[in-house]
């Protein structure tokens, strides 16, 4: 634990600052009852540490990355909730090579009891065979966000809305499905409780 200012942090053991006072962290682990607690701690908890109790495990980290090579984050503030709103940079769309084109609904799924996540739901197969995908979208960088009679909408760089949430849009951009070191940085940096496949947005085509 460390004292940065009057915030507390907590570092790992290489130093790392992998959760702050105040914001969201994303972590492993699991709920232990207290007799586990006092056995593996060298003296008991206090009487007035209640509980319950979380055993940490591996990959802990603050849960909004705002500074990663591969896409920028805003937060958007909707009633109690936060919305994730995430733009591809540069060094994430010109890795991703594999075009295609999805047509599906644009709705903000929930990640967690108040993060919400933008995803394109999409049907795909035939009627026999047809399977359900939602992919996790990254905008063009001049893309924004925002919130309008309680439904979350992207606007463009000319100021046009091309998709609101629970509306069809077809989208031309490039999917990224396989777990290779570009989905494993994804995986690691994107907000807690985001998964792919992910898709890349070129434009909108309607």
């Amino acid at each position: 634990m460390h004292n940065n200012d009057g915030t507390i942090e907590i570092l790992d053991r290489d130093g790392k600052m992998v959760a702050r006072e105040g914001e969201e962290v994303y972590m492993g682990g699991g709920e232990i009852p207290l007799d586990y607690v006092n056995k593996i701690l060298k003296e008991p908890l206090p009487p007035h540490c209640k509980g319950p109790y979380f055993l940490q495990g591996d990959g802990t980290r603050l849960s909004l990355n705002f500074k990663s090579e591969l896409f920028g984050l805003t937060v958007v503030p909707f009633a109690e909730q936060k919305f994730c709103f995430l733009t591809a940079k540069p060094s994430l769309v010109t890795v991703i090579t594999q075009k295609i084109e999805v047509t599906g609904k644009f709705a903000a799924d929930y990640a967690g009891k108040s993060l919400r996540i933008p995803m394109i739901r999409s049907d795909l197969g035939s009627v026999e065979n047809r399977r359900s995908v939602q992919y996790t979208p990254f905008w063009p960088p001049e893309y924004t966000a925002r919130i309008s009679d309680g439904l979350i909408e992207i606007v463009d760089g000319t100021g046009n809305i091309v998709a609101r949430d629970g509306e069809q849009v077809t989208i031309e951009g490039r999917s990224l499905y396989e777990f290779n070191s570009i989905a494993m940085q994804l995986f690691h940096e994107l907000p807690g409780g985001i998964s792919g496949p992910y898709l890349i947005i070129d434009r909108i085509v309607r």
